[in-house]
């Protein structure tokens, strides 16, 4: 993904709108693009900021650290689909296989 591509998906991503195939390549470049991840920070302390005085919180953010959690989250929750779908192939074709034995 290119940094204007990325830009572009800044207010999905804050709006949780940001469509899961697209989800995980924003993550992995926003995570190692300083310029991109600073454009994300600064929407993202809007949105917490707005928030919070929304919420008439007392508690105290570390937003940064707030970001960072929320990225990897996201790219964890890709990540385990990705997985879940391999598992169910995989469970698929050996259920396949043994029906297939048992046919022979």
């Amino acid at each position: 993904m290119n940094c204007e591509l990325a830009k572009n998906y800044v207010d999905a991503y804050i709006k949780q709108t940001l469509p899961e195939r697209i989800q995980e390549e924003f993550v992995r470049h926003v995570k190692e693009c300083p310029q991109c991840f600073q454009e994300l920070e600064t929407y993202y302390i809007v949105d917490v900021t707005l928030n919070y005085f929304d919420n008439d919180k007392d508690d105290t953010y570390d937003i940064r650290g707030l970001l960072q959690n929320d990225l990897d989250k996201r790219l964890k929750k890709c990540q385990n689909k990705k997985l879940l779908i391999i598992s169910l192939i995989v469970l698929v074709g050996i259920a396949v296989l043994f029906a297939v034995g048992v046919l022979l």
